[in-house]
């Protein structure tokens, strides 16, 4: 049975897997060092010292016992350990984007491990539901439900396409008959795929019209000084605007995004995402040239739908829709 290690031997361990010139107790506490710097960023700083303490008792003079904190030296089990191990050795790698606060430029394979990296480390030392509360935090910065939901995605492509390069049985069927058997997969996904863009686009326009009427409603109970500051948020938003609608390469974009959407093929679908990400880069440069400006900051409103019923009635739209087509 493998038994627990401190924090200076994982830090240890690191050393002996990489070429350092430097001496091991000087490295083991530039590792310290750059470990709370990757805690601090992430916010985790308070839970982990937490972990540090523990609650002990001790008689007094007089016989009395009295409660005091003790710090220890935390030891972590073998999975724990490989977790800490990878962190010291990715600080100049992958942590590097973590580090300046880019959380969405990690990867989802490297943000997922990271969550439950530091989930399992905490459960280890607490429990589940604490476990859960602590990287709640952290779940929420690298949208761990989101980047988990991807890589199963990429999971089920990765299936396909393993099944279409070992589906190649040469006995019984003919290199033309697997071509056609090939253009109805692909086929057959693309409507999949048309169908889900038209519910995530339908799924827009009723949370769009929620928020519209949310606004509606929140103009018309607002006094004088805060109608104010709507007007000053408008019109900075209005020359943001006007500067979009006269750029040329977002005029030769959106032309390109429509005709994109005649297609209505997965290429196309592509090419529509990243025209997408370079219309928000613009929007970006131009908000900065004007100086960004604080949005009004408005709660979320209760009335609005859960996710769940979101998307439940999107569906029902498109059938009705479709339907209606089918009549």
């Amino acid at each position: 049975m493998e038994k627990d290690i401190c924090f200076y031997d994982i830090a240890e361990r690191a050393y002996k897997n990489t070429n350092q010139t430097v001496e091991l107790e000087d490295y083991q506490k530039e590792c310290n060092k750059k470990f709370r710097e990757i805690l601090l960023v992430l916010e985790l700083q308070e839970d982990y010292d937490g972990l540090k303490k523990i609650c002990t008792k001790k008689k007094d003079t007089n016989g009395k016992e009295e409660y005091y904190m003790k710090k220890i030296t935390l030891r972590f089990n073998e999975p724990d350990a490989r977790f800490l191990q990878m962190l010291i050795e990715e600080y100049t790698g992958k942590l590097q984007n973590v580090r300046c606060g880019k959380f969405f430029e990690v990867d989802d394979e490297f943000a997922v491990e990271l969550v439950e990296g530091f989930y399992f480390l905490f459960m280890t030392k607490t429990d589940e539901i604490q476990a859960k509360k602590i990287v709640k935090g952290i779940c929420q910065k690298f949208e761990y439900p989101k980047r988990k939901l991807n890589i199963e995605i990429k999971e089920v492509q990765k299936i396909l396409n393993q099944v279409i390069e070992k589906n190649n049985s040469k006995i019984w069927l003919s290199s033309e008959d697997e071509i056609y058997w090939m253009r109805y997969v692909r086929e057959d996904l693309e409507k999949q795929l048309n169908g889900y863009l038209a519910l995530y686009s339908r799924m827009v326009d009723i949370r769009c019209d929620e928020i519209n009427d949310e606004a509606f409603r929140e103009v018309e109970a607002m006094g004088e000084e805060q109608l104010i500051e709507i007007d000053e948020e408008q019109y900075h938003l209005s020359l943001i605007n006007d500067k979009m609608a006269n750029n040329e390469e977002v005029k030769m974009l959106k032309l390109e995004e429509q005709e994109l959407l005649r297609k209505n093929t997965m290429k196309s679908w592509k090419r529509s995402i990243e025209i997408r990400e370079r219309l928000r880069e613009i929007y970006d440069q131009i908000e900065k040239s004007y100086g960004r400006k604080e949005r009004i900051e408005r709660q979320e409103s209760s009335n609005r739908k859960s996710s769940k019923e979101l998307v439940l009635l999107a569906v029902k739209e498109l059938e009705e829709i479709n339907f209606g087509k089918s009549r």
